[in-house]
């Protein structure tokens, strides 16, 4: 929930167009619903988990599957900004084959642990596998 009281969720399926690769949803004080981005399989799919936000209104998630255009990958760490533009911020590889171990298929969502670090863990993975993500390693938005 943001200061405005507007609520954010994801959905597994559905989205806007085309695609059914599920979808970043807004619902509002008066309880209308708005689509914020729709996954189309290449920028990732299937959230199953849900967001945190930062304090400059930033969502970040994981989706269970998907991949780029010209790679299949298991899953990704994502952030939609406040003007509903998404940046993937890790493609996780493992699932594929046994040689790949970062993990995949992701289906529990972030949590923070300091500020500006957020932390989850793939299903998939070792339960001691943890994946760390601090937002001062990533380029500037």
């Amino acid at each position: 929930m943001d200061s405005a009281g507007n609520l954010y969720g994801t959905t597994e399926a559905g989205g806007l167009g085309a695609y059914d690769f599920g979808t970043v949803f807004k619902i509002s004080v008066d309880g209308t619903e708005s689509i914020l981005f729709s996954f189309s399989g290449a920028d990732g799919g299937e959230p199953e988990a849900g967001l945190i936000m930062d304090s400059a209104g930033n969502l970040y998630g994981t989706t269970s599957s998907g991949g780029t255009a010209t790679v299949l990958t298991s899953g990704e760490v994502f952030k939609i900004s406040p003007a509903d533009a998404e940046t993937v911020l890790h493609f996780f590889t493992g699932g594929i084959t046994p040689a790949i171990t970062d993990g995949g298929y992701p289906r529990a969502g972030l949590i923070t642990i300091a500020p500006e670090t957020c932390m989850g863990r793939p299903p998939s993975a070792a339960r001691t596998t943890r994946a760390r993500f601090s937002r001062s390693a990533l380029p500037a938005h």
